[in-house]
């Protein structure tokens, strides 16, 4: 007897107007993601989209997981003084395409001579660097970029996450960041 019951995700997917999950599934199997730095937030991204069938992934960052890290990355103890990056692959590697880099990023140039930018969909900046983000803000207004990139940080009292998809919200994340930078020279 064949099986024609479909699953949750095609269920959730067909659900929404004017969608259909096999398109959806054609487009995301093509999706390719950069993620730069594996922190906090970021280290969770690949168990989240895999759920969502991305597969194409490069992940950047120097870092190596630290005993301080484990209460709110997601590190196990047997991470413990290895690559950031090389845990997640481990983790995930078999059911995904994974590049690794396992360097710091500080600035657009760094960035550029490890990827191209447009043989990504999504770029998803998880870096600690004030530089590397205006440096990619730049590089979506000067359209060296065609994907979307997806900015997030965190402070004590400040969370935030952007999604530039276009000049104009790239221009309006770039003057706000003059004006925050502006106004913390007082």
């Amino acid at each position: 007897m064949e099986d024609h019951s479909i699953g949750r995700s095609e269920a959730f997917i067909n659900s929404i107007p004017n969608v259909n999950f096999q398109d959806y599934k054609e487009k995301i199997e093509m999706t390719n993601i950069l993620i730069i730095g594996v922190g906090t937030a970021t280290s969770y991204v690949l168990e989240i989209l895999s759920k969502l069938d991305i597969k194409k992934f490069t992940l950047i960052d120097g870092d190596q997981v630290e005993k301080r890290n484990l209460e709110v990355q997601n590190y196990s103890n047997d991470d413990i003084g290895n690559y950031k990056v090389r845990s997640l692959e481990k983790k995930y590697g078999r059911h995904m395409e994974l590049k690794i880099f396992t360097q710091y990023v500080q600035s657009i140039y760094e960035l550029e001579l490890l990827v191209e930018l447009n043989d990504y969909d999504y770029i998803i900046n998880g870096a600690d660097q004030i530089s590397l983000m205006i440096g990619l803000i730049e590089a979506k207004i000067k359209q060296k970029f065609n994907g979307i990139l997806i900015e997030g940080g965190y402070g004590v009292l400040n969370q935030n996450i952007y999604m530039i998809d276009n000049i104009e919200s790239a221009l309006e994340i770039q003057r706000s960041l003059k004006e925050f930078s502006s106004g913390n020279k007082r």
